[in-house]
């Protein structure tokens, strides 16, 4: 098991928005003959920036994770470093080290990666992130040898200092959770309350206090007896960010939101074609870095709503997506007019325990998440078109596991079992979201 690092496996909830209209000028302009963009940044129809000329410019963005190991040489990276935007770095570990490029851990490659997928671009012109013009504050505060609790006083520490630079926009890949070196120091699922850790009250404190907006890999414990996110993706008021495949499926991996939280994580989800949630994570941040760009006085809190309405789950989020893939064209949308609707989302109140849905003459599989109430998913299903009529049946009682913990210091753990019924089923389509109530 891991806890420090969210990286590859290879390797409240408010419903509403604040109804304040922003004066935010959309100036189209024509794509480029030779854009090349990644899978990711499609998903989230990042052309939709582009062609809006965001690019991040001059938006101040921090990084926070454990090493950044080559970053000076990396093709990806030197559109940074040749126009001088890497405009500060500082270790929290090893405070007398002036540059963070060189390796001190065999993790020391996870920073580098994650800072390529926020803004990084070759010398081709493709691009890995959204954030190209975007200026970096690097700050490592995870030791790739270790895990301790220490750790997380650093994290605090660097948020601090990238406030006093006017850092808006922190992307964090990094997670606690368990298998620390001492085991007395591990936590139990129940300290994922967004009140317990030290990461996560900083986290949130920086969110409430110092309007930073943070964006958070939920963590890659989604197919183990762990299951739900590690801190600080349980604060509140931060983008808690997971995992799906093309089809919009949650990614096994991708760490659920629990059901004890008054408030609905993860917040979004991304497309992840490289590995775990921490290549999810950047690709949000690129998000909120051209968001800066285009409005620079909005909110956090008004960045997060916006980002959650854009979802193509909203306004039926669950624990294991979220509000959905949020939608670069629609953040655009909501803000010039954050009352505007995309009439995308119905709910139907099912008389039996099937019901037929018309296919949308796409061929694309539908993705659907049978749940026990609003939020909590029990089962996710892909369903093929094959048809004029598609049938949708209430499955059965599902079986949900839930891990307990008996000694975290010897590790022993066992998990329960429950039988719960499916009260809802989310229905997401290539274009809409329908959500059945069953009787």
């Amino acid at each position: 098991m891991t806890a420090k690092i969210i990286f590859g496996i290879a390797m409240a909830v408010y419903m509403g928005l604040d109804h304040a209209a922003y004066p935010v000028k959309i100036a189209r302009q024509p794509l480029p003959d030779t854009l090349s963009i990644t899978p990711a940044l499609q998903s989230v129809n990042g052309t939709a920036f582009i062609r809006a000329g965001l690019t991040g410019k001059n938006v101040k963005v921090g990084v926070v994770d454990v090493g950044f190991e080559g970053a000076d040489k990396n093709p990806r990276l030197q559109n940074f470093f040749t126009a001088n935007k890497v405009a500060a770095t500082k270790d929290f570990i090893h405070p007398n080290e002036q540059v963070l490029f060189s390796k001190q851990t065999d993790m020391d490659w996870h920073g580098t990666y994650v800072w390529s997928y926020i803004g990084g671009k070759d010398a081709a012109g493709k691009r890995y992130g959204l954030a190209t013009d975007a200026v970096f504050y690097l700050a490592r505060t995870d030791d790739g040898a270790k895990e301790y609790q220490k750790e997380q006083e650093y994290f605090r520490d660097a948020v601090e200092w990238l406030h006093t630079q006017g850092v808006r926009v922190v992307n964090v890949s990094l997670g606690y959770a368990y298998d620390f070196d001492n085991p007395a120091e591990n936590y139990v699922p129940e300290n994922m309350n967004g009140q317990t850790t030290i990461i996560t009250k900083a986290a949130r404190e920086a969110a409430a206090r110092y309007n930073m907006i943070l964006v958070i890999a939920a963590g890659n414990d989604g197919d183990n007896p762990w299951k739900i996110i590690s801190a600080p993706a349980d604060a509140d008021n931060v983008i808690a960010v997971g995992a799906t495949d093309m089809n919009r499926s949650k990614k096994t991996f991708s760490a659920e939101g629990p059901d004890f939280l008054p408030y609905l994580k993860p917040n979004i989800s991304c497309l992840n074609d490289t590995g775990g949630t921490s290549f999810s994570a950047p690709v949000i941040s690129g998000v909120v870095a051209c968001m800066l760009q285009q409005q620079p006085n909005i909110t956090a809190r008004q960045v997060v709503r916006i980002i959650e309405r854009s979802g193509h789950l909203y306004p039926y989020g669950n624990n294991y997506e979220g509000y959905g893939v949020p939608d670069a064209a629609r953040i655009l949308q909501l803000m010039k007019d954050s009352t505007q609707d995309f009439k995308t989302a119905r709910q139907i109140k099912a008389s039996g325990n099937e019901l037929q849905l018309p296919s949308d003459g796409t061929g694309k599989d539908w993705v659907l998440f049978h749940k026990k109430d609003s939020w909590i998913v029990l089962e996710q299903q892909q369903l093929k078109q094959d048809g004029a009529q598609i049938t949708i049946k209430r499955p059965a009682p599902l079986t949900r596991s839930r891990l307990v913990v008996d000694d975290k210091v010897k590790a022993a753990f066992h998990t329960t079992d429950t039988q719960e019924a499916v009260k809802r089923t989310t229905v997401a389509t290539s274009r809409n979201v329908i959500e059945i109530v069953w009787p």
